[in-house]
């Protein structure tokens, strides 16, 4: 491990927390952590959009997580915040392009404020291929992509917070996905991508985070704990009421690249959803229709 020069890192967003883990476990085998290289990428910039400064490691922005949602603004942390996120730094775009970050309206915005992450330069496509309308929404006429992330500039480095789709607003408030799924996985009982977080809408159209969660149990007293405790954590760190639903393993759908897709796991609660409704509607038409345990056990608010 001590001849790996240069450890490419590229999640969108990068967890802080997985770089130094891994140079923990890999340090007795010499591996050096100044190796790892955050990155930017995605294939609509064929593929690089920035890299970190060689022999530079992970350099993380550790920022007050309540402001963040408030404002979508960014200050460092200090003894006394309350939350706090950590966001690694992937660098400065490469030569010959352009990273600029705007809110929706498509204003410029100052380093340090979250929004929309633009793109520029010679490796941007030139559109979708046979899908004219989607390469209308990304691309613009001038040359800019939309790439569909949201983070913010700081010293000429660019920090990915999340996906701009994927943002959850309760009450004014930002919640990011990853913020729930991390209190998720931290369960004992639970993995790494054993959790996928989005919103779905409520009655009056406000959006309602919903947790999607991955387990081994069919124990209906040891699930009824998992979901108390999410509820009162996720409501104890982020203030929210969230839905839990418990699934088998293996049920949350992955993108091409291994990666969890909310989206995806987003259309399968609605149909799960739906299906429910189905079959209770066919059981009130039953003349042994009984109301009790109509509700699975294993979906709560």
């Amino acid at each position: 491990m001590s001849a790996w020069r240069v450890a490419g890192i590229g999640a969108e967003p990068i967890r802080a927390e997985l770089p130094d883990r891994f140079a923990k476990l890999l340090a007795p085998a010499g591996f050096d952590p100044h190796a790892f290289v955050p990155c930017y990428g995605m294939a609509e910039s064929s593929l690089a959009i920035s890299f970190a400064p060689l022999k530079s490691g992970v350099v993380v922005d550790w920022i007050d997580a309540d402001h963040l949602a408030e404002h979508l603004s960014v200050i460092p942390a200090s003894p006394d915040t309350g939350r706090v996120n950590g966001f690694v730094r992937c660098g400065g775009p490469l030569p010959g392009h352009e990273v600029a970050v705007r809110d929706d309206q498509g204003k410029p915005l100052p380093d340090l404020h979250v929004g929309r992450i633009k793109v520029r330069g010679p490796s941007v496509m030139s559109g979708y291929f046979a899908q004219p309308e989607q390469t209308r929404q990304a691309l613009s006429h001038d040359g800019w992509l939309d790439t569909g992330d949201i983070g913010y500039l700081v010293d000429g480095s660019i920090v990915v917070t999340g996906r701009h789709k994927d943002m959850i607003i309760i009450n004014g408030r930002n919640i990011w996905p990853q913020d729930i799924e991390h209190i998720a996985e931290r369960q004992p009982e639970l993995r790494s991508m054993d959790a996928s977080a989005f919103f779905v809408l409520g009655s009056e159209d406000e959006e309602v985070a919903v947790v999607v969660v991955q387990c081994n149990t069919n124990d209906a007293a040891e699930s009824r704990k998992l979901t108390q405790r999410l509820h009162r954590e996720i409501h104890e760190e982020l203030g929210i009421s969230c839905l839990i639903e418990l699934v088998p393993r293996h049920t949350l759908p992955r993108t091409s690249s291994g990666k969890l897709s909310r989206a995806a796991a987003r259309e399968d609660y609605l149909q799960r959803r739906a299906q429910e409704r189905k079959t209770a509607r066919t059981d009130a038409d039953s003349p042994h229709y009984s109301q009790q345990g109509s509700q699975p056990a294993a979906a709560s608010g």
